[in-house]
């Protein structure tokens, strides 16, 4: 068992049984939010905490020396949390056919909270505050500059590291996440500390006369999903973005090359102590493309007690596990 919240644990702690089966449903297509452990905002719809940079260190001293403070260096953070709805709408005349009602209701229900985990998941990876200021700032907009392994670009020290796959597709290319998970250290989702239910809300309202546009009036039923996250990083090293592959390219003998080289420059560029933890995602293009190209190299992940469940899709590569996540697209634009 995981020593972190996962998802299903936020909704558990609230107590409210509804949001149980509510829960399991909108984690059954997602792989980043279900690996991803959470913890309480520091704030009402922020965290606020330092993201650390190099740790501090000693200095050596003679018996009759001192050593002055070092604190390494730190870099102050606020995430803000973004906030999503979903809402199904179902016709009394059309549940009414069926003998199980509640049944065929919770069926149309589950399909939307399905497409809101999948939206949930895009938000963690794509979500810009920048562009929209009601989603939270997910993954990639904070990857976008190609640096070495020590997070430099030309004379700049940024702060995240984001290697070169070294593709060129006008078309789309997709990306590679390193992710070391951890609520202190790593990457964490973060849920609002003073909110109802955790931030999370299902309510099914009952049937109400609705007149349309027409004038005609019809018996209708809503259901509200909403959801009220953000997406943390305690240590600027704890996630590495691979960029520009090309699964499209004639040339796919360098392609492969680059993308093998950019997987151990990721490695290198991450501590030691987060290696053994840190995952890798890719999405279904990059993962066909390692398999057709990588003989011998990459096999199905196999799970013995292991946690998440849903390895379905996940391989070997050399002594790693490369996880799909359906959510990373094939159609980014280059990064430089």
């Amino acid at each position: 068992m995981p020593d972190y919240l996962t998802f299903a644990d936020v909704a558990a702690a609230t107590h409210n049984e509804d949001l149980v089966p509510v829960v399991d449903e909108v984690a059954k297509r997602v792989t980043m939010w279900n690996d991803a452990p959470w913890k309480a905002s520091s704030d009402m719809l922020r965290d606020i905490g330092g993201r650390e940079g190099d740790p501090p260190r000693g200095t050596w001293v003679a018996v009759d020396e001192g050593a002055k403070p070092n604190k390494g260096s730190q870099e102050k953070y606020a995430e803000e949390l973004g906030m999503i709805e979903a809402w199904s709408r179902s016709l009394k005349k059309t549940m009414d056919l069926s003998p199980h009602d509640k049944e065929l209701r919770w069926r149309e229900d589950r399909r939307h909270l399905r497409g809101l985990g999948l939206d949930l998941e895009e938000g963690l990876l794509y979500g810009n505050r920048n562009q929209d200021p009601r989603k939270f700032l997910g993954f990639m907009p904070r990857f976008s500059k190609i640096t070495d392994i020590d997070g430099v670009a030309g004379d700049e020290q940024l702060p995240f590291i984001t290697i070169d796959a070294k593709g060129n597709n006008a078309n789309g290319m997709s990306s590679l996440l390193l992710v070391y998970w951890d609520t202190d250290e790593g990457a964490h989702l973060i849920y609002p500390s003073h909110k109802k239910d955790n931030g999370m809300e299902f309510t099914a309202y009952p049937y109400v006369a609705e007149t349309q546009p027409d004038g005609t009036i019809i018996e209708v039923a809503k259901t509200k999903y909403a959801c009220t996250a953000g997406l943390g990083i305690a240590n600027r090293k704890s996630v590495i973005r691979i960029a520009n592959i090309d699964t499209a390219t004639e040339n796919k003998t360098a392609m492969l090359t680059n993308l093998e080289e950019a997987i151990y420059d990721a490695f290198a560029a991450m501590p030691v102590d987060f290696q053994s933890r840190a995952m890798l995602y890719a999405n279904n293009r990059v993962i066909s493309f390692m398999r057709k190209g990588y003989a011998g190299r990459v096999s199905p992940a196999r799970y013995v007690d292991s946690v998440p469940k849903n390895a379905i899709g996940d391989v070997m590569f050399d002594s790693f596990v490369i996880r799909r996540c359906d959510s990373m697209l094939a159609t980014e634009s280059k990064i430089v």
